[in-house]
């Protein structure tokens, strides 16, 4: 029997002892042969060694980045103007920043700009002083969203999503009326991020691999998410507001599984989902959302309180606004419409752990939100959570390679 790590892991290797999950539940038997579709559940599950018999694993060649003390003081200067907004002393603070701090000096070795926080906090732009006409929440509800999937598709996978007892050959059929629906629906499936072992041809086998309530969740996300795909702002750079807020759905799901939740898919979605209030106020109101982001980049505050403070609601009251005109599930409603606040719902279980994935996909640097600064963590929501600081650290690869998989899922990039 050897330990091996999950990246040397292939199919046709066997188990040498059962595979148990974080939480105690037994994914996988001694003796199992692993296929395409365990070494996904073990990606999922944030496995990151399994025990293999008869292996000899070979030698990882990892040849550790010399960070110069230059590049590393940068970082950590970096580092404590990101976290500003928080509590600094408490360990789930200090574990981010450590993290973000090491990822902030790799980027700087490398010269890569992917997401660092760089953008222009030192020397913000100036605050437009004209005035930003801004809408009423009432208005905003009454926008004609354009959708990439008919009213009628939508309306029914919403419904579906409130019926536990629609069944798969029903919503297979409802969704096989909207042929682009169906097709990104498949493609999704049948990329790396969901991991098939073969590929997936109809609906009604993808239902039945996936499960009918993450094929809608999916649905839902790929529905809201393709009212943005073709949206540009100068402001804002959308491939890494997408990388933002799939990196916040994973991060969401992992968090969910170690907390003992069921339907995992669908914090998933809310993470997805979580932030396009604000694009809705890019895309209709674009003069009022810049100032608000960029008035909080220059009084380095979190953008939320700037928004309330320029527009009388926020990026998540849009969101809700919208979310009840659609019907969306309460589940959604309440963790998007509070994951800045979750206090405010008597810390709700779903609304912490969004809260909690938005703040660590600020801190794991992946993409860009708009806001300049690491989101305060409230540490009544962490502790709700049950899980342990040090669980991200653990998590790093499979969130990264998690991330990239998604995006081309998604987004085709």
């Amino acid at each position: 029997m050897t330990q091996i790590t999950l990246s040397q892991v292939s199919e046709g290797m066997v188990l040498a002892e059962d595979l148990v999950s974080p939480q105690g539940r037994l994914l996988f038997c001694r003796g199992v042969t692993l296929e395409e579709k365990h070494i996904r559940a073990c990606k999922v599950w944030g496995i990151a060694e399994v025990a293999i018999e008869g292996v000899t694993p070979p030698p990882e060649e990892v040849t550790p980045k010399v960070i110069p003390p230059e590049l590393l003081h940068q970082a950590s200067e970096l580092c404590l103007e990101f976290f500003a907004l928080n509590n600094v002393r408490h360990p789930v603070v200090r574990e981010a920043m450590k993290i973000y701090r090491d990822r902030a000096a790799l980027c700087l070795l490398d010269d890569r700009q992917r997401a660092l926080a760089v953008i222009a906090r030192k020397s913000p732009p100036p605050v437009s002083t004209e005035p930003a006409p801004v809408p009423s929440l009432d208005d905003l509800a009454k926008l004609n969203m354009k959708m990439a999937s008919t009213p009628d598709v939508f309306n029914r996978i919403l419904q579906a999503l409130n019926d536990p007892y629609s069944s798969a050959s029903y919503m297979a059929d409802v969704l096989g009326k909207d042929i682009a629906l169906s097709t990104r629906i498949l493609r999704a499936v049948n990329s790396a991020y969901y991991g098939c072992p073969k590929k997936v041809d109809t609906l009604t086998r993808a239902i039945t691999i996936i499960g009918i309530s993450n094929i809608l969740n999916l649905a839902v996300g790929i529905v809201v998410i393709s009212m943005f795909t073709d949206f540009q702002d100068d402001e804002m750079n959308m491939a890494n507001f997408w990388r933002h807020s799939i990196g916040c759905g994973i991060i969401a799901r992992m968090l969910a599984i170690r907390s003992g939740k069921q339907n995992e898919e669908r914090y998933f979605v809310a993470g997805l989902i979580h932030d396009i209030g604000r694009l809705v106020m890019l895309q209709n109101f674009s003069p009022a959302a810049r100032k608000a982001i960029l008035q909080s980049r220059s009084a380095l505050e979190p953008l939320q309180h700037t928004e309330r403070k320029l527009w009388g609601f926020t990026h998540a009251d849009v969101a809700d606004r919208l979310f009840d005109k659609w019907d969306f599930p309460e589940f959604f409603k309440v963790c998007i419409a509070n994951h800045h606040a979750p206090g405010a719902v008597a810390y709700d279980d779903d609304a912490c752990l969004l809260h909690a994935a938005d703040f660590w996909c600020h801190a794991l640097n992946l993409g860009i939100s708009g806001a300049s600064l690491a989101p305060p963590l409230d540490a009544e929501a962490w502790e709700r959570l049950k899980v342990s600081k040090g669980t991200m650290g653990s998590l790093l690869v499979q969130i990264d390679s998690q991330v990239d998989d998604a995006m081309r899922a998604f987004l085709g990039n």
